[in-house]
Order: structure tokens, then C-alpha cells, then sequence
């Protein structure tokens, strides 16, 4: 298939194991990404096949936008302009229902991958692709509940008392 292998094709990368005393043979992914090259060396010898690869970052790198100014609107909505100017479509991507306004929003000749760093960067989003290429950029209060559950569940079950005969007022 080498000649079949060309730049920016995704590539799945699989890790098989097989259980030689129940039979039983499992698969997992490794890697998912672009390819960027591939070399076979035939010989032999050898026989060994060097690949080169991006995650599915690479096609946020290779993707510029250019917008119109957008003005005092909610960083949900300048992403969505912003991934459709980029024609990244709709269930390519997941963005946090995020309400902070941006005063002003210009994207002109900018890779996508610099766009989305940036508003994780200024604002404390949190941002990464999944396995499966979809691009998620999740709100600064992303799963905050859940830490401030564990939080008090851990304060509310430290043992502590006081007793008054332990403290000492001195006057002189």
C-alpha cells in the first residue's frame, strides 16, 4: 500500500495482542493522526517502514482564517465564526456553551491552531482534539463541580476538635 500512502491521509496506528491460551486477540489505537511521510526499506535485511506523523492538530496548522470584525459578542460565538470561516464543520467540533464577552475579534491570514491557542492561553479555556479528530474547547469552569464535590467531600471527612481547656489566655 506504500504508493497508496500519501501526505495528510489520516493514519491509524493499531497495537494487537493475542492471548496464546484462551485464543482471544485485542486491538487498540496507538496513534490517530495525519500522516506527514512514509519510507519502506524493502532489503531483506531490514524490512522496515519509518512513518511520520501529526495528531489531528495538523489540520488546525495547515487551516487560516480570515473573519469580519466581530464586536462585543460571547467567545461560543466568535469560535463558530471562526471555525466556519476555517470550514471546519459542525460535528468536527465542540465548544462549552462559554458567555464571556470579547469587546473585538479580527482574523486575518492566522493558522486556526494560533486562534484557538490563543483564547485557551488569554482566558484559561482548555482546549485538545480527540481520537477521533473532533475539536473541543472547553469552558475555564469545565468540570469545576466535580473538584468542588471531592473538595468538601474530603474537608467534611477530616476528623478535628477543640476544647476550650486547650486554650490559654494569659493577661498581665
Amino acid at each position: 500500500h506504500h504508493g497508496a500512502l500519501l501526505p495528510n491521509l489520516p493514519i491509524d496506528i493499531l497495537a494487537t495482542i493475542a492471548d496464546a491460551d484462551t485464543s482471544i486477540v485485542s486491538s487498540y489505537y496507538l496513534f490517530r493522526g495525519l500522516l506527514d511521510s512514509i519510507s519502506v526499506n524493502p532489503s531483506p535485511a531490514e524490512r522496515t517502514v519509518s512513518v511520520k506523523a501529526r495528531d489531528y492538530w495538523k489540520k488546525f496548522q495547515l487551516r487560516d482564517v480570515a473573519t469580519s470584525i466581530m464586536i462585543e459578542m460571547n467567545v461560543g460565538s466568535v469560535l463558530a465564526v471562526t471555525f466556519d470561516a476555517a470550514s471546519i464543520a459542525a460535528d468536527a467540533r465542540s465548544v462549552d456553551p462559554i458567555s464571556d464577552i470579547i469587546p473585538f475579534a479580527w482574523f486575518r491570514g492566522n493558522a486556526l491552531q494560533n486562534v484557538i491557542t490563543e483564547f485557551v492561553a488569554g482566558a484559561g479555556y482548555a482546549s485538545y482534539v480527540t481520537a477521533n479528530g473532533v475539536v473541543r474547547v472547553r469552558d475555564r469552569y469545565f468540570d469545576v463541580g466535580n473538584r468542588t464535590a471531592a473538595s468538601y467531600d474530603l474537608f467534611s471527612a477530616m476528623e478535628w476538635s477543640i476544647d476550650d481547656s486547650a486554650l490559654v489566655n494569659a493577661m498581665k
